[in-house]
């Protein structure tokens, strides 16, 4: 299966990007260039301004008028921000997977694939569930970081994972 990857938003966004390429990449998916050669279709989200959220709405649409049916997942913040309440308004959609379960995307792929979806947020929340939990931690994602994605000269590393809200340069 092939994959495409979109990345929209902050800088934490293509630190995951990088290390949810690298998990797919070695558990055997390949990285599609561009969307039209894609089996799956994955927007990493933002949730610091509307306007990345609006973009977000916007790929989506183009999605659901598209003729090609492929697996659709919204990753991120934004995931995990709207949680299941995301399937309401866009019922093509697959995957909804919070930054704290980036870990659990290859199950969560496989799934798709066999026609159910998957949403897995914080596991506090009330609408989202934690169901790929067996999983490894996601720090396995930052520990196990694969050198053929990125750049060999720098790294991205991380802060904090998702969004709690409380930030001071923040909006």
């Amino acid at each position: 299966m092939k994959i495409y990857l979109e990345t929209l938003g902050c800088q934490m966004n293509r630190l995951d990007s990088e290390l949810i390429t690298g998990q797919l990449l070695g558990v055997g998916y390949e990285i599609a260039d561009n969307l039209d050669d894609a089996d799956v279709f994955l927007i990493n989200t933002c949730s610091v301004r509307q306007q990345a959220e609006n973009k977000v709405c916007s790929r989506l649409g183009r999605e659901a008028i598209s003729k090609r049916k492929r697996i659709v997942g919204v990753l991120g913040c934004m995931a995990q921000r709207t949680g299941a309440g995301l399937l309401k308004r866009y019922p093509f959609v697959d995957i909804i997977c919070g930054p704290g379960q980036l870990h659990a995307l290859g199950e969560m792929i496989a799934h798709a694939a066999d026609g159910k979806k998957s949403v897995a947020c914080d596991p506090d929340r009330k609408d989202g569930r934690a169901a790929f939990e067996g999983n490894p931690s996601i720090d396995s994602l930052d520990h196990d970081r694969n050198t053929e994605v990125g750049s060999p000269a720098q790294a991205y590393v991380r802060v904090m994972r998702g969004c709690d809200k409380f930030c001071t340069y923040c909006i």
